[in-house]
């Protein structure tokens, strides 16, 4: 199950549901027994409590469906139910404890939210969680749609540290630097052009559905809505020279294969990835020259070499971010490879005695410091001529018709940090996927896939963005 915490929703310029969040305050006075309930304090509180926790269930419902949440609940809303939560220190600081409690218990008396109450549970703390209902489903429930929105107010740069007991990473405060105000600077600046964008899967709703119900059985998974574009840049192990790799955008979380789907303001897109990135920064630093052809064929005897390659090639990566030296390979992967982990290993081995060498120096979290270097001068060249790039780490995707540019300032960018040029794969060209169904004459149905285009999430959600900029180039927003 994945958790959208609270604290981690943004509130729009304008409310999803006027007319519900009217009820729910009026509810809310209904209900309420205590003396305060027309003092200003409370009623501004409630305000804010009732626009917070409808743009967080109209995440849910945008990014999920009924027939979901009723199987499995793959995705909730946690929030705290303790007076903690909303104190200095606590996770929604600044909101009133007893608004919340007073919205609360009017949508319940509603049936427009389920709440299961936290706790522990075999020694482990768990959260609250909230589920918009049937009910909402079925009379609020509707697409996301697209709406202006200002980059939120959360520092975007992160630092964590690790906790070798608990195998936990947790989040350190820490003081500024011109460097840091510098990432800040631009990461904010790509945030807002995200935000300013529809970035968006060229999907029909049972696709859409299928990528939803996958994504929510990952390990880590992530809520598939459109409009979770804001990146973070997450530092490690206390340092700003480790990690600081971009996370957040929606498409970084979906199947790679649905990836060649995701459009940008309508617009089919292109996806360029650097070729062996962190091989190559191990193979440069330590001045060895890399062997000829392709990093990963170590000689591989079995049939379905598509499949084997993509193991050896996290199996190289594991062994390059590992720090313990006692890194172990997956018994499904070793099934397919036919062989013992140690073998696999040995294989890479003898194909890079270097990699040997470095093996448990935990040299990945320096080289993806190096790779965010270049992600983040990509992103901003671009930006600089009006071409929006969704990172995914090492590689880029921007609408179809800016391949040329992004090619040229992936190589410009990784010759100015590293000093070299680049391996940069064959591009993959998107498209988008709208069943069609044919006639009994052998003609396509073109009224079902207007239909099929016109229900569809996608479609809503650009319509609303098309909207909006019609309403800005007119002069009426």
């Amino acid at each position: 199950m994945y958790l959208v915490h609270l604290s981690q929703i943004e509130v729009g310029v304008d409310c999803p549901y006027p007319a519900l969040h009217q009820q729910i305050l009026q509810t809310c006075d209904r209900l309420s027994k205590r003396k305060y309930r027309t003092q200003r304090k409370i009623l501004n509180g409630r305000q804010a409590a009732v626009s917070l926790l409808l743009h967080g269930v109209h995440q849910l419902s945008g990014g999920s469906t009924w027939t979901m949440l009723e199987n499995d609940k793959p995705v909730a809303l946690c929030l705290p139910l303790s007076e903690h939560g909303y104190s200095e220190g606590g996770s929604l600081h600044g909101l009133s404890y007893t608004a919340m409690q007073d919205v609360i218990e009017a949508m319940k008396y509603l049936g427009l939210i389920e709440l299961e109450p936290g706790g522990i549970v075999d020694n482990q703390k768990m959260p609250s969680k909230v589920w918009p209902t049937e009910k909402f489903y079925r009379e609020h429930g509707k697409p996301l749609q697209w709406r202006p929105r200002k980059i939120s107010k959360r520092d975007p740069i992160i630092l964590k540290n690790y906790d070798q007991a608990t195998k936990n990473s947790y989040q350190l405060s820490f003081s500024d630097t011109p460097a840091i105000r510098a990432m800040r600077k631009n990461l904010r600046r790509i945030n807002q052009a995200l935000l300013d964008s529809a970035i968006a899967l060229a999907v029909d709703e049972f696709l859409l559905w299928r990528i939803r119900q996958r994504i929510s059985k990952a390990k880590d998974a992530r809520m598939l809505t459109f409009d979770r574009v804001e990146l973070r840049r997450v530092f490690a192990r206390s340092s700003f020279q480790l990690g600081g790799r971009f996370y957040g955008g929606w498409w970084q979380g979906i199947p790679s294969e649905f990836r060649k789907h995701v459009t940008i303001n309508g617009q089919d897109t292109v996806e360029v990835d650097f070729s062996t990135l962190h091989p190559l920064l191990m193979y440069q630093e330590h001045q060895v020259e890399p062997p000829p052809g392709d990093f990963y064929d170590v000689g591989w005897e079995g049939k379905d070499w598509n499949t084997a390659r993509p193991i050896f090639k996290k199996i190289f990566n594991a062994i390059l971010n590992d720090e313990s030296g006692f890194f172990e390979v997956k018994k499904e992967d070793l099934k397919v490879l036919g062989m013992t982990g140690a073998e696999a290993k040995q294989k890479l081995f003898v194909k890079h005695p270097l990699l040997k060498r470095v093996a448990g120096k935990g040299l990945g979290l320096r080289y993806q410091f190096i790779d965010s270097q270049i992600a983040e001068r990509v992103m901003i060249k671009l930006l600089d001529i009006g071409i929006i790039a969704l990172p995914i780490h090492d590689s880029f995707i921007v609408q179809a018709t800016h391949q040329q540019a992004l090619i040229d300032a992936m190589i410009e960018s990784f010759h100015l940090i590293v000093g070299s040029n680049p391996l940069i794969k064959e591009a993959v060209h998107g498209s988008s996927v709208m069943e069609p169904s044919i006639l009994p004459s052998g003609r396509l149905d073109l009224t079902y896939l207007r239909n099929l285009h016109r229900s569809s999430s996608y479609h809503i959600y650009h319509k609303t963005y098309y909207r909006h900029q019609a309403s800005v180039s007119s002069g009426s927003v």
